[in-house]
């Protein structure tokens, strides 16, 4: 049961990989097989649950699997299906009341026999803070919102959601052309042209200069040094 639990753990986590980095491109066959794995091992995990449910008499808790996924909580948390970790909170909390709406007052009683306060600050939707937008972040915006992936515009505009682009790309009357396609003669980055990009971008050499040295165009050098946090040592035009 333990290995299945990490089987079908790995080829959830796997799923990722199904989506291209620089396109945002879905590989629908690779996606498939990966779905029809996870559904077999769940299929496996179900039938070896209703076993156990089957047979007479109490069945012994299995304490090495307790032990190793109580090991792993701090790492492995975020991983664990939502149910999961539901069911494990339901282990040690009897119930929690709370109070008040945008500062909560919540009160754990925990089966173990003691109680806890905290305190949760709940902003109300209308009152979240938005990054405002500067006349640099609005040029790339029209540059690459009709073509660039979803993938390639968040990394070239960090601190914005999806949602706050299309908002903002609607304003500015721009659309997006869902029929592009990637390039013939486009090619994946090697380490030696990150490399390159890397020490000639932080010594303010002009994206123009840089793109013609790489063989890459402006925008694909502005996405990749987005993408990978590069700072200049000076404020340099991205069109000088």
């Amino acid at each position: 049961m333990l290995n299945l639990a990490r089987q079908f753990l790995k080829w959830k986590a796997l799923l990722v990989s199904c989506v291209d980095e620089t396109t945002g491109q879905v590989d629908k066959k690779k996606e498939a097989l990966y779905w029809s794995t996870i559904h077999g091992i769940q299929k496996q995990i179900e039938e070896l649950n209703s076993r156990q449910v089957s047979r007479a008499g109490p069945t012994p808790p299995d304490f090495q699997m307790v032990r190793e996924f109580i090991a792993g909580l701090s790492g492995n948390w975020s991983s664990f299906p939502s149910a999961l970790r539901n069911r494990f909170m339901k282990c040690l909390i009897d119930r929690v009341e709370t109070r008040g709406e945008d500062k909560i007052k919540a009160t754990i009683f925990w089966k173990a026999g003691f109680q806890q306060d905290v305190v949760i600050h709940r902003q109300r939707p209308g009152k979240c803070l938005k990054k405002p937008w500067t006349d640099a972040e609005v040029t790339v915006l029209k540059r690459l919102y009709k073509t660039s992936s979803v993938h390639d515009i968040m990394a070239a505009l960090p601190g914005h959601s999806w949602h706050a682009i299309k908002n903002k790309a609607e304003r500015l009357h721009s659309q997006r052309d869902i029929r592009r396609q990637r390039p013939p003669n486009y090619h994946l980055w090697t380490a030696e042209e990150d490399n390159n990009l890397n020490m000639e971008y932080e010594k303010g050499i002009p994206v123009t200069v840089i793109a013609a040295d790489l063989g890459r165009s402006i925008d694909a050098v502005q996405v990749r040094a987005a993408k990978h946090k590069l700072a200049r040592n000076k404020a340099v035009n991205w069109k000088s």
